[in-house]
């Protein structure tokens, strides 16, 4: 029997809301279209619904210039003057709605839209975005609604952390709804952007941003000159032609700005400014339609399914990687990771089928759909690590190699690299064991490295003996055992793989802690290393017996270890010498990798996000939500100091 309308709906729902949609956002908008409301959202457990007090409304979606001419067409029917009609155009950020309801000044909980009538509970997460208390707002219910939103960067970052998502748009939703306890530096990767406010009791209706609403979590839209701030258009509907081609205009400036953008967009949100025009226009069941939201065109090419196979990593998490004919996404992808195994699950690929691929303005294309129409085998997950047999245990939507010294040649690749030594491969290493000695399950990081700083240099000459090497490998492997010795002692930590503790929080550890014997765990969960909390506390008290381990090993090798110190060798007499620096947007010339590292030799300490603690910040053009959070810092009685031009 073929599968109906509604039925399709429901499964595309379901598979959205899991994170693994089985079409693109322009194919659902079509499938839906002329229904007042989709059934996506709905499948909310009954413990945590909450009704929204005032429906939270979508937004019609155009595609073409025709479409936004008729628009702008309803405006003028119903314009008082419709000669002089003001508009704003604003990126539709591609992030997560949420409403935080306050009552009597303090937050009562917060929701996703949901359906628009009712939506999930997501306070216990998503309370962190918000200020507790709004004591302007004494009396009474407001709402704070808007877009939590993940800049591109923090996909990285959040990998370092063991969180591994395709895209932003997955990102927020995955962490907002997270059962486990998040460190408070991956909430560090969200920011949330108001679009509406609403407080009957004060007069406060949409787009209306009260005074005095200001945390450091919060960006905001057009209104407070943030990221998404464009000039107000004043059209002529009189000339709808004119006026559709200056909104077209905006409209595609967004686009050609898209890829620059901290934040993922999907399109452009046109409004009608004029209160009395939204009232005359009023809304349906499903969007008012005194707004609109431009969708742009999806990047999405099919190819075909050949293989999945499964990777581990350094922490022992076993990941799938998908490999497909190459296919052109802006450059040739021929491979893409499936991230989890809840994700390949839900995906259930044969060999042989279609697979759809995605670039949408996100820096890494990931697969987006698998067509099951492959005349291939169904693949299945491994039972044992591809690495070293043992077998794997599932832990939440993840894959571990249960041997906990399995994947020894992934993390010593990793800590030859955090530590910048190079010209030495793991194959050679192991060839260097003396015999019976060879590296094995049983050999931990520590292992590996004290048998280097051991080895003398009439064994390495047995080298140019080995098969498939010669007198090039054997000096290659002198100098880079000779740069064995000079790692910081944030090279050493981080080299031992622990999950969580790469080189940069290795080195906030060790600029508070001063050496590895003192690294305190307690006092790193009591919020002693700034930005460091309860995940790399517990990582720590994990693994201290290794870490003093390696203490030991660098005393017994008389290692230097010295602990790197950003100040050192800076021009004292500099204007940035010991400042907190952040650097954002586009500036003529120097990139802002350039700039970081000029800054960093005049003495500054470079940041990676805006806080009370930064003195100076660096604004280009497109300057984001860096540029609004410092504003709203300032307003709140803070002393960022805001340049527009660099200092060279």
């Amino acid at each position: 029997m073929a599968e109906s309308t509604d039925e399709l709906i429901a499964r595309a729902d379901v598979a959205y809301d899991q994170g693994n949609p089985i079409m693109t956002d322009e194919e659902y908008d079509n499938l839906t279209a002329g229904q007042e409301q989709s059934l996506r959202g709905t499948d909310i457990l009954a413990d945590r619904k909450i009704e929204h007090r005032n429906p939270m409304l979508s937004l019609d979606k155009v595609r073409t210039n025709d479409s936004v001419q008729s628009w702008l067409k309803s405006v003028a029917k119903v314009a008082a003057d419709p000669a002089s009609v003001q508009v704003s155009v604003e990126y539709k950020y591609d992030g997560f709605a949420l409403v935080a309801t306050y009552y009597q000044g303090s937050l009562l909980h917060v929701a996703t839209r949901g359906n628009g009538s009712v939506g999930e509970n997501v306070t216990q997460n998503a309370r962190r975005l918000f200020p507790a208390n709004l004591p302007q707002f004494p009396a009474g219910f407001v709402e704070i609604r808007g877009e939590a939103l993940m800049p591109k960067a923090s996909l990285s970052i959040l990998a370092n952390y063991g969180y591994d998502y395709s895209n932003t748009r997955n990102g927020v939703p995955g962490l907002i709804r997270r059962n486990d306890n998040v460190s408070q530096i991956v909430w560090e990767t969200i920011d949330f952007a108001v679009y509406d406010v609403i407080g009957v009791e004060y007069g406060l209706f949409s787009e209306t941003i009260p005074g005095g609403f200001q945390n450091s979590k919060i960006t905001y839209s057009r209104q407070a000159g943030g990221e998404n701030h464009r000039p107000t258009l004043t059209l002529d509907l009189s000339d709808l032609g004119t006026s559709t081609a200056t909104v077209m205009d905006d409209i595609r400036d967004i686009e050609s700005a898209r890829d620059g953008l901290e934040f993922d967009i999907d399109g452009a949100v046109v409004k009608v400014i004029d209160q009395d025009i939204r009232t005359d226009m009023g809304a349906t069941s499903h969007h008012p339609r005194w707004a609109v939201a431009f969708k742009y065109a999806e990047v999405v090419k099919p190819t075909t399914l050949r293989h999945v196979g499964w990777s581990r990593g350094r922490t022992g998490r076993v990941v799938p990687v998908a490999y497909f004919d190459s296919v052109d996404l802006g450059s040739n992808v021929s491979q893409a990771t499936m991230h989890n195994l809840d994700i390949f699950n839900g995906f259930a690929p044969h060999e042989g089928d279609t697979v759809l691929m995605k670039r949408s303005g996100e820096v890494i294309p990931y697969i987006m759909a698998v067509e099951h129409n492959g005349d291939g085998p169904a693949m299945v997950p491994p039972t044992v690590c591809p690495d070293c047999e043992t077998d794997l245990v599932v832990q939440g939507a993840d894959l571990f190699c249960s041997n906990p010294d399995c994947g020894l040649e992934a993390r010593t690749v990793n800590a030859l690299t955090v530590m910048d030594v190079k010209g030495i491969a793991y194959g050679l290493i192991n060839k260097l064991m003396a015999p019976g000695e060879y590296l094995d399950g049983s050999s931990d990081m520590v292992d590996v490295l004290d048998r280097l700083l051991t080895l003398e240099s009439e064994e390495l000459e047995v080298i140019r003996h080995f098969e498939g090497e010669g007198p090039t490998s054997e000096a290659n492997a002198i100098a880079a055992l000779g740069q064995l010795r000079n790692p910081s002692m944030a090279g050493w930590l981080a080299s031992l793989g622990i999950k969580g503790i790469a080189h940069s929080t290795a080195q906030k550890m060790l600029s508070h802690f001063s050496t590895l014997g003192d690294i305190d765990a307690g006092a790193i969960r009591s919020g002693a290393v700034p930005s460091l909390g309860d995940f790399a506390a517990t990582q720590v008290e994990a693994h201290m017996e290794l870490i003093e381990r390696l203490d030991s090993m660098l005393d017994k090798h008389g290692i230097d270890k010295w602990v790197y110190d950003p100040l050192a060798g800076a021009d004292e007499g500099s204007e940035f010498y010991g400042k907190n620096v952040v650097v954002t947007g586009v500036f003529d010339g120097p990139k802002r990798p350039q700039i970081e590292a000029w800054l960093t030799e005049q003495g500054a300490n470079i940041q990676g996000s805006v806080s009370k603690t930064t003195n100076i910040l660096f604004a280009g053009e497109r300057a984001g939500s860096k540029l609004a959070k410092a504003n709203a810092i300032n307003e709140a009685g803070g002393s960022v100091e805001i340049r527009s031009e660099l200092p060279f």
